[in-house]
């Protein structure tokens, strides 16, 4: 199996994002691992957050504003080279009584069979309203 494979197999691995399931796949993260949110409409969780507790923060921070209605259906896993992988995820959620889903991008970097570094920019113009 190529690098590149072996990098969309290790993101396939991950459980839902689920803060609680993460823990599960400590040792696939970096230690010095870096989640970037990049969404200054949400200035809630707007940041960078360090190590896998961080990430669980992150999505523990998402969860409440969203009252745990959060999910992703991803749509299309890209790698390029033997360190990024790029993904079209899609979002959906309720915030402040609304359902939408919008366009994201997360681009993951792997050093060493590990992720390392990983970016999250969400599409600010791209909500699609969703059924209640």
């Amino acid at each position: 199996m190529s690098t590149a494979q072996a990098n969309i197999s290790l993101l396939e691995k991950l459980p839902a994002l689920i803060p609680d399931k993460l823990g599960e796949m400590k040792e696939s993260f970096a230690d010095d691992f870096v989640w970037h949110y990049i969404n200054p409409q949400l200035p809630q969780v707007h940041g960078d957050y360090q190590g896998i507790e961080g990430l669980q923060e992150f999505f523990r921070k998402l969860g409440g504003l969203t009252d745990n209605t959060f999910n992703v259906r991803i749509q299309h896993t890209h790698a390029v080279g033997n360190e990024f992988v790029v993904v079209h995820a899609c979002p959906n959620m309720t915030l402040d009584g609304s359902s939408f889903e919008i366009d994201s991008v997360v681009v993951w970097r792997m050093v060493d069979q590990q992720i390392k570094e990983a970016w999250d920019i969400p599409g600010l113009h791209s909500s699609r309203s969703q059924p209640s």
